[in-house]
């Protein structure tokens, strides 16, 4: 019962930190605005936005936090493919150090709990986005959001 609590409260941490594997990619390779946001796009939900850098902004809202998504404007499939690769190679870097440290056999019980949650949200976050399907609609998206890895598919085959 612990895990699964701390799996929902660590759910828009790993979203956030998914979104931010983009946003760090798209601020190295463009020079337009990137903006970043965590659970429901529509506006009223929103619970935070705010401007961190000339270019970048955040926006959180406790609506939906499995949600996300980063807006950034690029030229040229490969460019696009390497910034929506970013996401899910931190989420993956994420797991991978999590499982890493739980198979050290060095943390306490309690910390074990932690970093089994944390290892499973990543790793659910980060099929989610390598998986080529269509999520869950939005009002941002009624056909459902397509996850990162049906994105890239679409940019190199078309459809």
């Amino acid at each position: 019962m612990v895990i699964l609590l701390q799996i929902w409260i660590l759910q828009p941490f790993s979203t956030l930190f998914h979104e931010l594997g983009h946003a760090f990619i798209a601020m190295i390779l463009t020079k337009s605005k990137v903006v970043v946001r965590v659970g429901d796009s529509n506006a009223t939900s929103l619970l935070l936005s705010f401007r961190l850098l000339d270019r970048f902004f955040l926006g959180f809202s406790p609506r939906n936090v499995r949600s996300g998504y980063t807006v950034f404007k690029t030229q040229g499939r490969f460019l696009h493919s390497l910034i929506l690769l970013g996401g899910p190679l931190i989420t993956l870097m994420l797991t991978l150090q999590a499982g890493r440290l739980l198979f050290a056999d060095t943390l306490s019980l309690w910390e074990e709990l932690f970093f089994v949650s944390w290892f499973c949200v990543n790793l659910l976050t980060f099929l989610r986005a390598v998986i080529p399907t269509s999520l869950k609609p939005t009002k941002s998206f009624p056909s459902g959001v397509p996850s990162d890895g049906l994105q890239i598919i679409r940019i190199w085959f078309g459809g």
